[in-house]
């Protein structure tokens, strides 16, 4: 019932931005948008998730909140920090799985904003889990690290983003430390109807490999999403709502070993530092995204901003 609802607000936010009167259509010439050398934002969300882990019913809440800065310098060259915390609760079964994710990124890159833009990336993550039951508690903890590079090309009021990233993880279970690398791609297809209205899809990738006492096993997950975020004009606030799903595999010497899938729905506000459209924030400010964390079930797949 509770991720109904959910659903329900969500097509309701989508709803009442497509009908929004006065708002104009967005600038054909990019170039035009103002540019500043400074922004940022501040946003919390707050969704509900659904799934199933192996032939169980898992089903929680989460809490997220992402805080980023942009910089521009001279001759189009500039640099973004995302900093991430997210909060998971699940009820699996008889089984209570909280989960804690930390997470930095460091962007730097060159723009034009009438062609697009290049650049690298950083990222790393502290994840966190911890099970409670009637009969144990354990805790697991996972170190991810991620290096990669980044592409938007802009024409009229589309823009096509694209990621490619190396990972290495590291995995502490009990008494155990695995280690495991692999690589990520994500794909976001962004739609600006009009200067204050934002819609994009987004297409995920996530691959690693490991080999643990002598046994190979490969992890692979499938996420696809839609978001919708609306500005107010004149105004520095906006809302935002995404929905999110993915379906995630491990394969033990070729054959299936576990599978799980997850619908995850989100809405949120939040703060920008300037008042400027979403459509000139795309061109000229902090648009570049977090990798999103996609730790199956038991995690937010859905970052805030």
């Amino acid at each position: 019932m509770q991720l109904k609802s959910s659903l329900i607000l969500s097509s309701l936010l989508c709803v009442s931005v497509a009908n929004a009167d006065e708002i104009p259509k967005p600038q054909k010439d990019p170039t035009t948008a103002t540019k500043t050398n400074f922004d940022g934002f501040v946003s919390m969300g707050y969704g509900m998730n659904s799934g199933t882990f192996v032939y169980l019913d898992v089903k929680g809440a989460f809490y997220t909140t992402q805080i980023t800065l942009q910089k521009d310098f001279i001759n189009d060259y500039g640099f973004q920090f995302d900093g991430i915390y997210n909060s998971n609760y699940n009820d699996f079964e008889n089984t209570d799985i909280n989960s804690q994710n930390k997470q930095l990124s460091l962007h730097t890159y060159w723009r034009d904003s009438s062609k697009g833009l290049l650049g690298i990336f950083g990222q790393y993550s502290n994840y966190q889990i911890k099970e409670v039951s009637s009969s144990a508690s354990y805790t697991d903890s996972e170190f991810n690290k991620i290096v990669g590079v980044e592409g938007q090309y802009f024409f009229n009021e589309f823009t096509l983003y694209c990621q490619l990233g190396y990972q290495q993880l590291e995995n502490d279970i009990i008494y155990y430390t695995t280690n495991s690398d692999g690589f990520i791609v994500n794909v976001d297809f962004r739609y600006f109807p009009f200067p204050n209205l934002m819609t994009s899809v987004n297409l995920g990738f996530d691959q690693q490999n490991l080999t643990f006492a002598g046994t190979s096993y490969k992890f692979t997950t499938y996420n696809i999403g839609t978001k919708a975020e609306y500005k107010f004009p004149r105004s520095n606030f906006s809302l935002f709502s995404n929905i999110d799903y993915l379906n995630h595999s491990i394969l033990y010497e070729g054959y299936l070993l576990n599978y799980q899938n997850n619908l995850g729905v989100m809405i949120g506000i939040k703060y920008n530092l300037d008042d400027r459209s979403l459509f000139e924030r795309d061109r000229n400010g902090a648009s570049l995204n977090a990798i999103k964390n996609v730790r199956p079930i038991l995690s937010n797949p859905i970052p805030a901003g």
